[in-house]
């Protein structure tokens, strides 16, 4: 969805936020997903709480869910990440205690036998020792996930 209007805000302190959040023409990107249906506008979720992997639409909510019951995870956040063979592929920034020993196969087989579809599993684990980015009001921040953390776990076709 994108706004513009005169009671709008004018914008981000920073630069590089200004370029990201509006249009060349001055719309505002929510990062929301929306359908208009005649003069009513139904909002139907988050861009950004969405992975998109060869087509197939992965909610991040229901997977951060999931892994929040893997043994010692205290947070568990999903996110993308640009993948050049699937567009995006889904990465779970991990944080909690007792994780040292942790490896990609034990994390995918708790993810399966907890429900997840096998289609929706993560194909990067991403291990950090200190708690995950949050805004002011306690929210984690997804785009600042990429890159951080002490240790990577990789799906075998990302090896090598």
């Amino acid at each position: 969805m994108l706004l513009r209007g005169p009671h709008l805000f004018l914008g981000y302190l920073h630069d590089e936020d200004n370029r990201a959040a509006f249009t060349d023409d001055g719309w505002f990107r929510t990062g929301d997903l929306g359908r208009l249906d005649g003069d009513r506008l139904t909002v139907t979720g988050r861009l950004k709480e969405v992975v998109v992997r060869k087509g197939l639409k992965i909610s991040l909510p229901e997977v951060d869910a999931v892994a929040r019951t893997l043994p010692g995870v205290v947070e568990a956040v999903g996110y993308a990440v640009p993948d050049p063979a699937t567009g995006e592929r889904l990465a779970l920034a991990l944080h909690g205690a007792d994780l040292d020993g942790l490896a990609f196969e034990s994390v995918v087989d708790h993810l399966l036998a907890a429900g997840l579809a096998k289609w929706k599993l993560p194909e990067e684990v991403v291990v950090w020792d200190a708690p995950l980015p949050r805004t002011t009001s306690g929210k984690v921040q997804r785009r600042r996930l990429d890159g951080g953390g002490v240790r990577r776990l990789l799906a075998p076709r990302l090896r090598s």
